[in-house]
């Protein structure tokens, strides 16, 4: 017997988030595969992470001290460019929030970043995992790039790599039969699960070359804390990726399997997961892409995706997509695309606006049933009235080149703070002004960082929805206060 139970049926039928369990996502039909001796450096040139153990600069002179840092701690890694090419070595990992020999290592577990247009704006966030994970004997590297776009961005962005391509020793196909996966567990032990998987085999300090990388990983898969040891032969073979998604204070655990694992994957799941057995049976469930509860675990978190935009809609700069809190970007990594716009913005230190979480709730005590017209609305706005003063308005020197200033609604007498990106129950995403909102406010303030909610295309639900932006608790907020 297996630990996961198969549930039929969608979201609705849970009275609340459940604890646990293990979601078939979106976005395995939305994967792409880059193999090839130039695969490492053909996506360090597009991406916004640093997946090559060296810096691209078109003159060496212009390396800045922080680069120098990096070229001193790259020293300890062990790899040679003949093994970049001519082997699945695995891929950088390179920490923006660590020092010192934590800071860099080489490592088979997959990262979070970004696709950028030349405009310096989102194509997309994504997955990428050097593949397949346990097995290296492939004689060339190859990775796996998980888009979080959908599949219609994802149809043209295939057709954009490809593009990219030009004489570079690389092919670029979509895999047939794979499937993306990800595990939950909303329990407080569960922090302390993924520190200890971190610890001992996602760690920068002991993986330092593609054999330390490979064993890790490999110890990973016979010690049972995740998978049943006895199921590490077809693992090796069938496990194509696999990251631990901790782009929020809720991990998650990510893996990206063929065709060979489906029929059974659910069943290779070791106990030891269970990790809290007084609530064993809040969960423990497997729910299919349909659930919508991937959608629903993140967005409470504050965790966009690029899925979560209409197609059509104005594509966001990765700072108001919170790339920097989801250490989905490296700063001193040399060219790539949107590189130029983006470290402008970086350097400035100025970000107008951010994706934050928003919880809608009926006003005075209306019906709530009028949140469930709110999925199918694109043009929502926050609004407040407009007397109100933005808490940094009179001390604000710098006008931000990518910026927008808040415009007047339909109503006179109320101005936007911000534009809802996506709703989904009473959970939303919004594109706030900064200023608008008390980053210092608590729970316990029930008053603070509320805004009405307004639509000029579905105009009943004016005055009677209002919403409360949420602060993630992920967030370094110190920083942006500064």
């Amino acid at each position: 017997m297996g630990y996961f139970s198969f549930v039929r049926g969608g979201v609705r039928q849970f009275s609340s988030v459940p604890l646990n369990g293990l979601l078939q996502l979106k976005t395995s039909q939305s994967v792409a595969i880059v193999s090839g001796p130039d695969a490492a450096k053909f996506l360090n040139g597009l991406l916004t992470l640093r997946i090559l153990p060296s810096i691209s600069k078109t003159k060496l002179t212009t390396i800045s001290d922080e680069e120098g840092e990096y070229l001193d701690l790259s020293q300890s890694l062990s790899i040679t460019d003949d093994q970049v090419r001519s082997r699945s070595w695995g891929i950088l990992h390179d920490d923006e929030y660590s020092d010192g020999a934590a800071k860099v290592g080489i490592r088979r577990d997959g990262r979070y970043g970004m696709l950028l247009s030349s405009k310096g704006r989102v194509y997309s966030d994504l997955f990428i995992y050097p593949s397949p994970f346990g097995n290296s004997s492939s004689n060339i590297p190859s990775y796996l790039v998980e888009f979080n776009s959908g599949l219609e961005r994802f149809r043209k962005l295939f057709t954009l790599l490809n593009f990219h391509k030009l004489r570079t020793h690389i092919t670029i196909t979509r895999p047939a039969g794979v499937q993306s996966w990800a595990y939950f567990n909303r329990s407080e032990e569960f922090e302390d699960y993924i520190y200890t998987l971190n610890d001992k085999f996602f760690n920068n300090e002991i993986s330092k070359s593609p054999e330390e990388s490979l064993a890790l990983a490999q110890q990973f898969l016979r010690s049972g804390l995740l998978f049943q040891s006895k199921y590490y032969p077809q693992l090796v073979k069938g496990l194509l990726g696999f990251a631990i998604d901790n782009r929020s204070s809720s991990p998650m655990i990510r893996m990206i399997i063929d065709s060979s694992l489906s029929p059974k994957f659910s069943t290779m799941f070791s106990q030891k997961i269970n990790l809290d057995a007084s609530k064993k049976n809040s969960a423990s469930g497997v729910f299919d892409s349909n659930s919508r509860l991937y959608e629903l675990l993140r967005i409470k978190q504050g965790l966009v995706e690029m899925s979560d935009y209409p197609l059509g809609a104005h594509a966001p700069l990765p700072f108001e997509f919170n790339i920097d809190y989801a250490n989905g970007i490296n700063y001193n990594k040399g060219c790539y695309i949107g590189q130029e716009l983006t470290s402008r913005t970086w350097t400035r230190g100025i970000i107008r606006k951010r994706i934050m979480p928003v919880h809608f709730f009926a006003a005075h005590g209306d019906d709530s049933s009028i949140l469930g017209k709110l999925e199918t609305i694109n043009d929502i706005k926050l609004v407040k009235k407009k007397g109100q003063k933005d808490k940094d308005e009179k001390n604000d020197p710098v006008i931000n080149p990518f910026g927008v200033s808040a415009k007047k609604s339909a109503n006179s007498g109320l101005s936007t703070a911000g534009n809802v990106i996506r709703a989904i129950f009473d959970a939303g995403l919004a594109l706030v002004n900064v200023n608008d909102v008390d980053i210092e406010a608590t729970e316990d303030d029930q008053n603070a960082n509320v805004f009405q909610v307004q639509s000029d295309s579905v105009p009943e639900i004016n005055s009677k929805v209002q919403c409360r932006v949420k602060i993630p608790d992920w967030w370094p907020i110190e920083d942006e206060a500064e």
